[in-house]
């Protein structure tokens, strides 16, 4: 007895201690790096795909699958509303790229970038309404396919998916028949001869005299019966080998209207590169004339800079030759003062000396009359 009560005493700790290992954490902030978002929508998506998102959430077999491969994969023990949250945010985000590539009304797509073109101005004016789409002015969507497998929505045909954000329209008739015929071809368990013969023998006209049917009728209708059901096997074959041509020409349409619709966009991409090239080098061009003109006008100045510079000693040379004129009078600074403005500079520089002298007089005199009108 006591050895039963020291092992009973071992397991239920040895359950407790397990149960605490898995048990989830409440208070554990979930983290989505790009990675991690990555395992969570190819995870969604196979669920998706397989038929565990019955409506626009998953069913408990969906969830327990989704939640068991990512914590295995990534070591965390994230719990169900950690994962419903972050689905939800994920349809927050998808609604807002499908909403902003259904409206692209005068806009462009780049399809290096794989997002919208637009000036600032189209954008400014969608923004006032859609403010989240800011986030994809220069970068699309994420996973944006995948989202698109999970949130747009799936119907199927056979083995043929086909999603509404790819926008597939089928021809609803052909793919009801298809999927009749396809029913009656796999889906029938009642034999050829049941068929015929809902209630097995037939006693009042398939008997020869009062007897049973002969081997030989049986046989004959046996091989009556292989007949008509292969005929009605190969029409219906021939059908739905029809209503899939139909689906795989309308597919390769697609793709190529698809294509044309890139390469207009990238031929729009191209000319709108082009104008704004020819717009650049026309700012160019006009920024280095203004550089040229401004350029100029510095080396104008300068040169009128040193030209002054250059007369002016000259000129102070001049007046240094002349004797009648002593440095420390004030006849000489009322000559310095005279020769500041540049053109009675250069005509000083440019007279002989006896010239000069009467030149100096006359200027003099007529600057200050009471001082220098006698002399002249």
């Amino acid at each position: 007895m006591a050895k039963k009560k020291s092992q009973g005493g071992r397991f239920p700790l040895a359950k407790m201690a397990g149960s605490s290992t898995l048990q989830n954490n409440p208070k554990e902030k979930a983290t989505w790096s790009p990675e991690y978002r990555k395992i969570f929508i190819d995870l969604m998506v196979q669920q998706t795909l397989v038929g565990n998102k019955p409506t626009t959430s998953f069913n408990k077999v969906g969830w327990k699958h989704i939640r068991g491969e990512f914590n295995k994969k990534t070591n965390k023990n994230y719990d169900h509303l950690k994962f419903k949250n972050y689905m939800a945010q994920l349809k927050k985000e998808w609604n807002v790229w499908n909403n902003l590539i259904s409206n692209t009304t005068g806009l462009g797509w780049d399809p290096v970038i794989q997002t919208v073109i637009a000036s600032e101005e189209q954008w400014a004016d969608y923004l006032k309404s859609n403010s989240k789409a800011a986030q994809f002015r220069r970068k699309p969507l994420e996973n944006a396919d995948e989202l698109n497998i999970i949130f747009g929505g799936t119907s199927t045909l056979g083995n043929l998916r086909i999603t509404p954000a790819n926008q597939v329209l089928l021809n609803e008739d052909c793919v009801a028949e298809s999927q009749s015929q396809t029913h009656e071809l796999f889906g029938n368990t009642k034999t050829p001869l049941e068929e015929i013969i809902p209630n097995g023998n037939n006693n009042e006209g398939d008997t020869i005299g009062e007897g049973e049917e002969t081997p030989s009728r049986r046989r004959s209708r046996s091989e009556t019966a292989t007949s008509r059901r292969k005929k009605r096997k190969d029409s219906r074959t021939s059908e739905l080998s029809h209503c899939m041509a139909t689906l795989i020409e309308l597919a390769q349409e697609m793709a190529k209207a698809q294509l044309q619709r890139d390469a207009e966009m990238e031929k729009a991409r191209l000319e709108r590169e082009k104008d704004r090239e020819e717009r650049e080098a026309e700012r160019e061009n006009a920024r280095e004339e203004r550089k040229a003109e401004r350029e100029k006008a510095r080396e104008e100045r300068e040169a009128k800079r040193e030209k002054a510079q250059s007369t002016l000693v000259t000129a102070l040379d001049r007046l240094h030759e002349m004797d009648d004129i002593p440095a420390d009078s004030d006849l000489y600074i009322d000559v310095v003062e005279l020769l500041e403005d540049p053109s009675a500079r250069e005509m000083f520089i440019l007279l002989g000396p006896t010239s000069r002298r009467k030149w100096v007089d006359r200027k003099l005199a007529r600057l200050y009359p009471n001082r220098y009108g006698a002399s002249l």
